[in-house]
Formats: C-alpha cells, structure tokens, sequence
C-alpha cells in the first residue's frame, strides 16, 4: 500500500468518491455538510491498496493555527486491513516534516479505539455532528 498527497484532480476525485461512498451513501450525511469550504486549502491523503486501488483519504487542514485531522474515511470492502492507521501514520510524517506539533481531530465513538490505539487522547464532552456521535482528540508529536 503507499499514501500520497492528493494533488491533481484525477487524485482529488478519487478522494471525493470515497468520501461519498463512506459519508454520504453510508452514513446519511448531506452533501451540504460533507463538502466544506476547507476542502479547498486541506491537504488531502490519499492511500492505494496493493493493487493499486484507492481505498481510503483523510484531510489535514489549520484552522485558527490549529491542525486538525477530518473526513478519514475507507470503504467498506477494505475495511480492517490496517488502512486507517496506515494513512494516520502518513499524516503525522507529514506533519512532523512541516514542524506541526500537535493534532485534533473530532473523532465518531465507534473510531475511537482506533485513534486511542494510535495515541490519541480524548478531551471534552460527547457532541453530535452530521448526527453521528462524537468525541474531540488530540495527540502531541
């Protein structure tokens, strides 16, 4: 498998799709809210399986000089082959190349394992976003 940053719009488009397929299709979420104006300055992952498939993308973005980690997402049929961790790797490389010390991120309950597992730690309330339920996290580099 290999992440890249998404960057021309063959690549953009394949992180599109995905995010369609996981937030949209599967979960409900409206494309009012799925598609932000974020998407324009975000630094989006993209990673390829084995096959050279794209599988699975998240975004970086600042906001208010805070870097925060959205829209991971990896669809259904290559679900529980490492992916999400893979490209959460591939974000904190990045970040740590551009001198990013720290991520947040608003993790869905059902994830947070997965972020735990990574180091992540959870801060705040539970909140509802998209109408999924939530927990804000965070991890230092």
């Amino acid at each position: 498998m290999k992440v890249i940053i998404a960057e021309n719009q063959k690549e953009i488009f394949a992180v599109m799709l995905i995010r369609m397929h996981v937030f949209m299709m599967e979960q409900a979420v409206s494309p009012d809210i799925e598609i932000d104006e974020y998407d324009q300055e975000a630094v989006h992952f993209l990673l390829f399986d084995d096959q050279n498939i794209p599988c699975a993308c998240c975004r970086l973005v600042s906001i208010d000089g805070h870097y925060k980690i959205g829209r991971l997402a990896v669809l259904k049929k290559a679900r529980r082959n490492g992916f999400a961790s893979h490209i959460l790797n591939a974000v904190e490389e990045y970040a740590k190349k551009h001198d990013i010390h720290s991520l947040y991120l608003n993790a869905q309950v059902s994830a947070k394992p997965l972020y735990e597992k990574l180091g992540y730690l959870s801060y705040g309330d539970l909140f509802f976003e998209a109408n999924i339920e939530h927990i804000a996290m965070k991890k230092q580099l």
